[in-house]
């Protein structure tokens, strides 16, 4: 379970950010063991954990049955706002939670991180005729000099919010 970068796993009370955990490259048993005991500690169901199902976090699927698989590749979920995919709806969606103040980040471990990965968050294209476009991950990198790992570790958190919302106006 050798990833390009490293894994943030976020501990969330609501739309409260409460702790941050961060590993770069670790064993398959290793993360298990501490997912398990971190979904002890906190008290977490399975149906509360969100995964990012592409590559690496594909791993989790055997693991935490009813956990969340999120694949931002995925077409946008019913919306009647249109995005160009998964991705874009939720990075979407969570940057207007934080203009709006509804989503809080408690912790002051890994600020910076967070304000530049933050900063990144711009929508490439939108206008009444076209999807609203997120840029891509690969800009994104470009622009802060890594992968945003605390921004993907917050877009997963997005993805339970708008889960049930799916015919409404987000």
């Amino acid at each position: 379970l050798q990833g390009k970068d490293m894994m943030v796993i976020g501990i969330w009370n609501g739309l409260v950010l409460e702790d941050i955990i961060s590993i770069h490259k670790t064993d398959g048993k290793e993360l298990q063991e501490l997912l398990e005991r971190l979904k002890k500690e906190y008290n977490v169901p399975n149906s509360r954990i969100v995964y990012d199902s592409i590559g690496v976090g594909n791993y989790l699927t055997g693991y935490f049955k009813g956990g969340i698989p999120y694949n931002s590749a995925k077409p946008a979920m019913g919306s009647k706002k249109v995005y160009q995919n998964l991705r874009s709806q939720v990075l979407y969606n969570l940057s207007v939670a934080i203009s709006e103040n509804k989503l809080y980040i408690a912790t002051s471990k890994y600020k910076e991180e967070i304000k530049r990965e933050m900063s990144c968050l711009k929508v490439a294209k939108y206008d009444t005729s076209a999807n609203i476009t997120i840029i891509v991950k690969d800009e994104m990198k470009k622009i802060i000099g890594n992968s945003p790992n605390y921004l993907d570790m917050m877009a997963l958190r997005m993805y339970i919010e708008i889960m049930p919302k799916l015919n409404t106006t987000t």
